[in-house]
């Protein structure tokens, strides 16, 4: 089982992550956050990144259980972000290639967004990465075009949307589980 949860600041992707992590059992991991912006972060992310999916693959093929729950991951908010506010992602060649490898791992990725006013109000009441509150609208219309392109590749993946002012967890558990023991 491979989880990811994506969204930009304000979704409410942490608690998301802390809620499934406890429903399914398993220990969220966390890549983003850790090292800051410089350029020796951005080529550890890449490198973690890399290594990472091929440690996937790896498990995978070899019928290894895996139980994998991420607050956000990297090929994917990087690609938001990055592009956003540094003007390119720091995959850049690689982006696509890995992003190909890492749908073929059939995994859920979770798109938290819930409507553009409560992550507007939220992003307003904590800390922000800089840049987050300037490029507020930038961030969210890239991340909601990324998920269109995401929804409409052909993938082994099950890519949903989680908003948590009206949808339930327990029914998000419940696809997830249904997806891994049937999908």
């Amino acid at each position: 089982m491979i989880v990811i949860v994506e969204g930009m600041d304000g979704t409410g992707k942490t608690t998301l992550v802390q809620q499934l992590a406890h429903r399914l059992n398993v220990e969220p991991r966390k890549f983003v956050g850790s090292l800051g912006p410089s350029d020796d972060y951005r080529l550890v992310l890449v490198k973690r990144t890399k290594l990472e999916i091929s440690e996937l693959e790896s498990s995978l093929s070899k019928g290894e259980p895996v139980k994998r729950l991420y607050d956000r991951f990297p090929l994917i908010s990087e690609a938001v972000y990055g592009t956003v506010l540094r003007g390119h992602n720091c995959f850049g060649g690689l982006y696509y290639p890995l992003r190909s490898r890492l749908l073929k791992l059939k995994t859920v990725i979770i798109y938290c967004r819930p409507g553009t006013d409560v992550i507007q109000a939220n992003v307003q009441k904590a800390p922000q990465m800089s840049g987050v509150l300037e490029h507020f609208g930038e961030l969210l219309y890239a991340y909601d075009k990324l998920f269109g392109e995401l929804t409409e590749s052909p993938v082994n993946s099950y890519i949903t949307v989680f908003d948590y002012t009206r949808d339930e967890v327990g029914e998000l558990v419940n696809k997830i589980r249904r997806f891994y023991n049937h999908g």
